[in-house]
């Protein structure tokens, strides 16, 4: 069935002769009619129409350079258009049938933010080529088709559930029998929020890469499942991976020489401070300096300059600001 009918009342059965022709002046479109048969030239100072006579048919064009006018007789109607058929203007025919031809259908705004809603809509396309904006509740049967939507109701609001990264969705619906299908990016904005991950100070990102979806007991913020004697929080800070039980931050005393202690620490990431701090015991320790890095770096060498003690330990803090 087609998608659009419009129809004019029919006043007389009777033939009506009829001139009509466009005018055009500073950007207006204005149509002309009047009882006189035969053609006539219409225009303005930039533009001129050839109107025709409509006394042998129903309907009829009449054109210039860059528009072209139908009219039909007994009820003023028109279908005027631009020469590169970019705008099309129809109204006045006595019956005009349009269908459907295909469904676009898209949302806003596009990124949605994890957890938020975007409101979808749909561009139909028709069989002359023309297209028009539908919105979300005048289509139908709308499904959730793959990524992370916790539903779409009835006017078309779709809500984005949590992610551990940016994340896409695919969702489908339907408009006059025609389906359609269109895509939405859910943004990764809290990064410990996913499902049973979330509220445990680790990153999720982090904890779905090593321990996969949760839950997994191993990838608890004190689990050490490596046995490296460095638990997940601390080697998600360091950069190391948690099921690597040779992967784990060190640090070494290569030298000393001249009251100097030569330190090596295995790996040092950007966006982080590392503390060193000393002590004569193990229960005692105290900042020397803190270091930090532009791009990763491995075996980063640190001094500490005052050494007299007899024996001296080493540790090293890492903050993430």
């Amino acid at each position: 069935m087609p998608d659009r009918l419009h129809f004019h009342h029919l006043y007389s059965r009777r033939l009506i002769a009829l001139n009509c022709g466009l005018s055009l002046a500073a950007g207006s479109l204005v149509f002309l009619a009047g009882s006189q048969a035969g053609a006539q030239v219409r225009g303005s100072a930039n533009y001129a129409v050839d109107a025709e006579g409509l006394e042998s048919a129903f309907e009829e064009a009449a054109a210039s350079t860059n528009y072209a006018v139908s009219a039909s007789v007994d009820f003023l109607g028109g279908s005027p258009e631009s020469a590169d058929a970019s705008t099309v203007s129809r109204h006045g025919f006595k019956g005009s049938l349009y269908e459907v031809r295909s469904l676009e259908l898209d949302a806003a705004p596009d990124p949605v933010a994890e957890t938020q809603d975007a409101q979808l809509s749909g561009t139909a396309r028709y069989d002359d080529d023309t297209t028009c904006e539908v919105p979300g509740s005048e289509i139908t049967g709308w499904s959730m088709d793959s990524g992370p939507l916790t539903g779409i109701d009835l006017l078309g609001i779709a809500t984005s559930g949590p992610v551990f990264e940016d994340t896409p969705a695919a969702f489908s619906g339907s408009y006059r029998g025609i389906a359609g299908a269109g895509e939405l990016m859910v943004q990764d904005t809290d990064t410990d929020n996913y499902l049973a991950y979330g509220g445990d100070g680790l990153d999720d990102g982090f904890q779905v890469q090593f321990f996969g979806a949760p839950p997994n007991a191993d990838a608890a913020p004190g689990a050490d499942p490596d046995a490296d004697g460095q638990d997940n929080a601390f080697e998600e800070l360091a950069g190391f991976s948690p099921l690597d039980g040779s992967a784990f931050l060190d640090v070494r005393i290569t030298a000393l020489s001249g009251g100097t202690a030569h330190l090596v620490l295995n790996k040092a990431l950007p966006g982080r401070d590392y503390i060193i701090k000393a002590g004569t015991g193990l229960d005692a320790y105290g900042a020397i300096g803190t270091v930090n890095v532009a791009v990763e770096e491995a075996d980063l060498e640190v001094e500490d300059p005052n050494v007299s003690e007899a024996r001296k330990f080493y540790k090293v803090e890492i903050i993430n600001p």
